[in-house]
């Protein structure tokens, strides 16, 4: 496994964030100690979401970008209730100055394992990404959101290093995940089987147990589809 994993919303609302913190978290407890990155340059809202803001954000790397080391990452990232690292994301933030701090990343030599919230669509991160490192696109389960979901495959286009994630909890369930992977001509990692009280549970670091870990255990299946192996 790469030690950088890419995920990206291939519509608005998709459930690129929820998926980005669960494999963070995923990976965490078999653990690697990944750092969550919100690179979305549209929202950037993730740790706000997670209740895990802070004082500084992806904005303050830009301004060290040419000089970036793993001290300076660490010195703006905050901790989840749930014990993972991320670093806060900035609503509006200029891409230039994402897309500069990501390209200062992939070249750093001590720095820790990274899950990157891309945003939604072929953004600018995302097509950095596309084809470079371990790449999950994340679709709803309904017509109109598989209809924009292959128009940013198009964009970014596909790739061996992208699979694909079905949330199916996202959006009316329509259409069945394989099916959406055909259409996509991507190979299926995984599905999300989301509800509400399971979303609300990973946001808070804490999967639920028993008959109600369908999210954790999907997102330990996505890592391994991430990792080449087929889903059933």
């Amino acid at each position: 496994m790469s030690d950088v994993i890419a995920v990206a919303g291939g519509c608005g609302g998709a459930g690129a964030t929820l998926v980005a913190t669960g494999l963070a978290l995923a990976l965490r407890a078999t653990g690697v100690p990944a750092v969550l990155l919100d690179l979305d340059p549209e929202r950037g809202d993730l740790a706000a979401g997670l209740g895990s803001d802070g004082p500084r954000t992806i904005l303050d790397l830009a301004a060290v970008a040419g000089e970036l080391t793993g001290e300076h990452l660490r010195s703006v990232s905050v901790t989840h209730p749930g014990g993972l690292t991320l670093v806060p994301g900035a609503a509006t933030a200029d891409t230039v100055a994402v897309c500069a701090v990501l390209e200062a990343l992939l070249a750093l030599d001590d720095r820790p394992p990274l899950v990157i919230d891309a945003g939604s669509g072929a953004t600018p991160v995302a097509r950095r990404l596309a084809g470079v490192v371990p790449f999950l696109l994340v679709a709803p389960a309904d017509v109109a959101g598989c209809r924009v979901t292959r128009r940013t495959v198009r964009l970014l286009g596909s790739t061996t290093e992208m699979r694909l994630a079905v949330n199916r909890g996202s959006r009316p369930d329509e259409i069945a995940p394989r099916t959406i992977a055909r259409a996509m001509g991507l190979p299926l990692a995984g599905v999300v089987p989301r509800t509400p009280g399971e979303a609300a549970d990973l946001g808070a670091g804490l999967p639920r147990a028993g008959r109600r870990a369908r999210l954790a255990e999907s997102m330990r299946e996505l890592l391994d589809g991430l990792a080449g192996q087929d889903t059933p």
